[in-house]
């Protein structure tokens, strides 16, 4: 990680995975540092059973994070946080923000995307577009 710490506008992502997809049953984090080049650099995993996962504790685990990758009261200089859409996240994004105005704090835009499509599928929150038809599935001779 040190020679993490020396490259600049580095940023943290991160993704939960549910105890249904981790190993032993487990909910877990990763954390990803996204590099200034392009790519990405494996930080952590974090287990994350038996806590209440409120944005209290989101938001501290990824001051943690950071802390770690840019140690010696440096983790201000980080670009910014990079996480799934919940509103749970999306609240721990904006504790995120006060505590480090210059951050970029945002919302995974592929995640953001696939819960777009279930509103539009869902006749409750968008009524008609449930009920558009789809085209067959075989291309037209």
């Amino acid at each position: 990680m040190q020679v993490l710490a020396k490259q600049p506008l580095i940023a943290i992502s991160t993704d939960g995975w549910k105890k249904s997809a981790a190993e032993n049953a487990v909910p877990l984090i990763n954390f990803m540092a996204l590099l200034p080049m392009g790519g990405s650099h494996f930080l952590k995993i974090k287990k994350a059973g038996g806590v209440v996962k409120d944005a209290e504790w989101v938001r501290d685990v990824h001051v943690e994070a950071a802390k770690e990758l840019l140690p010696g009261g440096k983790e201000g200089d980080l670009l910014g946080v990079l996480m799934d859409n919940t509103s749970t996240n999306r609240k721990a994004l904006r504790l995120l923000k006060a505590m480090y105005p210059k951050w970029l704090t945002e919302g995974c835009s592929a995640h953001g995307l696939s819960l777009y499509f279930k509103d539009l599928s869902n006749e409750k929150k968008c009524p008609g577009t449930a009920k558009v038809r789809t085209l067959p599935r075989t291309a037209p001779q």
